[in-house]
């Protein structure tokens, strides 16, 4: 980030619980000729920001992003999907199968999530 720009950094505060600053930002990309074109091979970008918790917990984060394309797939139609526009998740079709809480590797239910989970599949048929 220009030295310019960061004179101009604001502090963010989120409903009063903590505080962002924001102390540096940078990028880097690696661009190669392939295939008759140039495309992004590795992408990262850096974050450094100040976060204050209840204004005497102050912890510096350094947050970092990175893409790296190894592959390239030309030709490929991206299928179109219906939008959700449903109020609630839960009424969407799902082609899921599995019921996930059930024989996984997790903690046993409780009698009570288990009536609970009873109920709802009495409901659902």
């Amino acid at each position: 980030m220009a030295e310019e720009s960061k004179a101009n950094l604001k502090e963010f505060n989120y409903l009063g619980l903590f505080k962002i600053k924001l102390r540096d930002i940078s990028s880097h990309a690696v661009f190669l000729e392939k295939e008759g074109g140039t495309i992004l091979n590795y992408g990262m970008r850096n974050a450094l920001m100040d976060l204050t918790v209840r204004k005497e917990e102050k912890v510096m984060i350094d947050m970092k992003r990175e893409i790296m394309i190894d592959k390239l797939i030309s030709g490929v139609e991206i299928p179109k999907q219906k939008s959700f526009k449903d109020k609630a998740l839960f009424g969407a079709p799902t082609s899921y199968q599995t019921i996930y809480w059930k024989g996984r590797n997790i903690r046993p239910l409780t009698v009570k999530e288990v009536s609970i989970l009873d109920k709802l599949e009495k409901k659902e048929k």
